[in-house]
């Protein structure tokens, strides 16, 4: 139903909003990828170069094992042998979450992804700000499916794909193995991909 609060739901979720009461607890280092129902894609970069690339969580990730490391180092040199287990312990957990999602951020699985969205081999070198909106939503659904994140918020993201490309995406979900939340108002799709 237009109108009742499904996207702002979702960027509740997101933490993109807040919520007017209550709070939104989530387990540390869980990653969400949220695919909203308008894009910003438009660069320069090609479209497997923009779907490669790594989403801010990522970065984020990529920021604390560094600053974890200068904790690291410094306390190691400031104090010589205090028990440094629990900051070795968030070291561990956080190149666990980063090997998981790097693992699977490989060009072939962007390709692959890309094709199942619909894209032709010729389109995966051609800049992104030459494709139409529905292609843009497209590589963003791409890229948001080849970053892995643990929870996909995904709203109404079969607005944009044709019956092959909706296909494909309902058995990549049948796979997934995070959890995914939809708004959509394509009751098919939800009865035959069995989410949220």
């Amino acid at each position: 139903m237009n109108g009742s609060g499904k996207t702002t739901l979702l960027d509740i979720l997101a933490g993109d909003s807040d919520p007017d009461t209550g709070n939104v607890s989530r387990k540390r280092y869980t990653t969400i990828g949220y695919l909203r129902q308008e894009t910003d894609l438009g660069s320069d970069r090609t479209l497997l170069e923009e779907v490669l690339e790594e989403s801010p969580e990522i970065v984020n990730v990529r920021d604390k094992i560094a600053t974890a490391y200068k904790s690291f180092e410094s306390l190691s040199v400031n104090n010589g042998a205090v028990d440094h287990s629990e900051l070795l312990q968030e070291i561990t957990m956080l190149e666990a979450s980063l090997e998981a999602v790097d693992g699977i951020r490989s060009e072939h699985k962007g390709k692959a992804i890309l094709s199942g969205l619909g894209f032709k081999q010729s389109d995966f070198s051609r800049p992104v700000r030459e494709f139409s909106g529905g292609w843009l939503m497209r590589a963003a659904l791409g890229k948001l499916l080849l970053s892995d994140p643990d929870v996909l918020l995904l709203d109404e993201p079969t607005n944009h794909l044709d019956l092959e490309a909706n296909l494909w995406f309902e058995k990549y979900l049948s796979g997934f193995r995070g959890c995914v939340v939809v708004t959509s108002h394509d009751r098919a799709f939800l009865n035959q991909s069995k989410v949220v």
